[in-house]
């Protein structure tokens, strides 16, 4: 089952979530937005979310953004 394979690979991901995104894309271009939502423990809007920044900035996308304001 998917979510066992999940809790398994969810501690090896956690150090790295640069990575952790890498996979969540790779599956979710060989299956589907769907899926790697529910394999991931993620919702699909977060999926669609990194898939999106990953195809129009490529593996810069997946870094880490501030969420400080731009503006105050």
């Amino acid at each position: 089952m998917k979510q066992s394979h999940w809790n398994f690979t969810r501690v090896k991901f956690m150090n790295n979530l640069f990575q952790f995104r890498i996979e969540i894309i790779k599956h979710a271009k060989k299956y589907s937005i769907s899926d790697a939502a529910l394999t991931f423990g993620l919702t699909r809007k977060t999926v669609r979310k990194w898939v999106c920044r990953y195809d129009d900035e490529g593996l810069s996308g997946l870094e880490d953004r501030s969420s400080r304001p731009h503006r105050s």
